[in-house]
């Protein structure tokens, strides 16, 4: 049976649970089919299935089912009240060929935010990949893009995501004029409705569609940050686990706050934060108590510094523990005050920590090797640390 429906209107995979936020249209909806027809209730809860629809996978879809149409609509178990009130609440909402229900201009506003995040993705792969050095095919990517807009056009053909797309720069609007749409936030688009919640195409109320002052404004602003490093696409819990790894477990539980963090990590690569955070640990009194403490970010600056006085021969170099006692020593504290002062000329003296009961300090790579060099009987006993991530 389910042979005959057709296709749904969004990819299977569209996950957008990571949008905190879904803007409506507010004249959209209020000339609505459904907003004229519906009582309190069944506004209540259509509006409600609106909103949760967009955070299920693939987004802008309900389960077809009474016992759970019931619980999306807030309304728990109150079969009897969900039955009343179904017809009018899921005007606009239908059946496809997956079995599931879903509302053409809910899938409209997936789709925009679909392409948005892809191009994000696409992005970010290629600024860690020219960071790292390694290669990036965007084919999977691009063609998912492709899809997502081939679906959005058969919704609403006049969307200004159509516009945004850099391989078809110049999607006719429904005159037919060739002229590229503006670029603009998906979520928050306001572009002419294929359909309302729930009803016939209508048009929006004629007004002055230029962007202003502000909007100039915003769009500078956009278009001069484009340019910042990618971040790197990570999750919390993963990037919190590698920080506490880094920090050997000296964390303190309530160190939850990963905003400094991730700011750094639009500036510097995540290898140098992590060695920033390990060289960090032993000034800490007890615990490191937050990942927002300004010595992390010296820290980093200071094995930038280092970087630059020994260049690496990789882009991401090894440390090595070299301990105190070792014929290196003398001359890798040299080596690595010079480069403290760089930061802080009253620096007197290196660090240390211990390493298996031995004392000692992590130096880099290419400064161990410059060392060896001076000092041929070096020790060899010296341990590289485990590589930062």
């Amino acid at each position: 049976m389910t042979d005959r429906l057709p296709a749904p209107p969004v990819p299977p995979d569209v996950d957008l649970r990571d949008f905190p936020s879904m803007m409506m249209e507010i004249d959209r909806l209020f000339a609505s089919e459904f907003h004229a027809r519906s009582d309190d209730a069944a506004w209540r809860a259509g509006v409600t299935l609106y909103l949760k629809s967009f955070h299920r996978v693939p987004a802008a879809s309900l389960p077809d089912d009474d016992v759970s149409l019931a619980r999306y609509a807030e309304l728990g178990r109150d079969l009897r009240t969900w039955r009343r009130i179904k017809e009018a609440a899921l005007h606009g909402w239908a059946k496809y060929s997956d079995g599931l229900l879903y509302h053409r201009v809910v899938a409209e506003i997936a789709l925009e935010g679909w392409i948005k995040k892809l191009g994000q993705r696409k992005s970010s792969a290629a600024g860690n990949a020219k960071r790292y050095g390694v290669s990036f095919d965007p084919t999977l990517i691009d063609a998912a893009i492709e899809d997502a807009i081939e679906r959005l056009e058969a919704l609403n053909p006049s969307s200004r995501m159509l516009g945004k797309h850099p391989s078809k720069p110049s999607r006719p609007r429904p005159d037919e004029s060739p002229e590229p749409l503006p670029s603009e936030d998906p979520i928050t688009s306001q572009s002419p409705p294929a359909s309302p919640p729930g009803g016939s195409p209508e048009t929006l109320p004629p007004g002055s569609q230029g962007k202003g002052r502000e909007g100039k404004k915003r769009e500078e602003k956009k278009r001069s940050s484009s340019s910042a490093p990618a971040v790197c696409q990570i999750d919390d819990d993963d990037l919190r686990n590698r920080l506490t790894k880094a920090a050997n477990g000296n964390v303190h539980p309530h160190n939850r706050d990963l905003t400094p963090i991730r700011r750094l990590m639009e500036k510097h690569d995540l290898a140098t934060i992590l060695l920033a955070v390990a060289e960090t640990v032993p000034f800490a009194k007890q615990r490191l108590n937050m990942w927002s403490a300004k010595f992390i970010s010296a820290k980093v600056d200071e094995i930038l510094e280092a970087r630059l006085s020994s260049p690496p021969a990789t882009p991401f170099e090894e440390v090595v523990f070299i301990a105190e006692s070792s014929a290196l020593w003398p001359q890798l504290e040299k080596r690595s005050l010079a480069v403290r002062r760089l930061k802080n000329p009253n620096a007197t003296t290196v660090p240390r920590t211990e390493k298996n009961g031995v004392r000692g300090w992590y130096f880099p790579a290419s400064m161990v090797a410059a060392a060896r060099a001076e000092v041929p009987a070096a020790d060899a006993g010296a341990k590289p640390m485990e590589a930062a991530e």
